[in-house]
């Protein structure tokens, strides 16, 4: 199986000790609504399992672009993850589309700022990543709309720690519209 999803959600940090915003005094960032793209791959071990690889992210940009603080923050959490899923419904009937996902694996959080002179082209600016763990469960509905075709919502939960200068902890939740081909 090879999948798509993408879906929006809300998230958070919590800022580590060198963060500019844990340096102003803000050791929690407030939650932000942002995108959440997903791909995964997946076999199918029986009716009911399925294991694989899952991707989830969610991303952000934010800040006012003013005369006198002309800076935009764009943020990024990332999970890369083997998963498992379970189909626990009936195969043959409308519980069948059911479906649980959890998995752990590879995290990791990008921080950019970047400054947008007013009037001018704005560039890359500068981004520092940083690494831990990710894991995540899902659950949701997919329908059959084709013999090897699925569509469908999931509601989404990832968990970030990090334990970095940066970020300490982060997670997001988001509902994503999926489509799926299976083989």
């Amino acid at each position: 199986m090879i999948g798509i999803g993408f879906g929006a959600g809300r998230g958070a940090f919590e800022n580590g000790e060198a963060s500019p915003f844990y340096l102003a005094g803000e050791t929690q960032s407030t939650y932000r609504d942002g995108v959440s793209p997903q791909i995964r791959f997946g076999r199918m071990l029986g009716e009911h399992f399925q294991a694989g690889v899952s991707y989830e992210a969610w991303l952000i940009e934010f800040g006012v672009v003013a005369p006198d603080m002309p800076d935009k923050v764009r943020r990024t959490i990332q999970n890369l993850s083997f998963a498992f899923a379970l189909f626990p419904g009936n195969q043959r009937g409308a519980s069948g589309g059911i479906f649980l996902r959890a998995g752990a694996g590879l995290g990791w959080v990008g921080t950019g700022v970047k400054e947008v002179p007013i009037g001018e082209p704005q560039d890359e600016g500068e981004r520092e990543d940083e690494w831990g763990v990710g894991v995540f469960t899902e659950g949701g509905y997919e329908f059959w709309i084709a013999k090897h075709l699925t569509a469908g919502l999931g509601a989404t939960f990832n968990y970030f720690d990090i334990g970095d200068e940066i970020v300490d902890r982060a997670w997001f939740g988001a509902v994503v519209f999926n489509v799926n081909l299976y083989f």
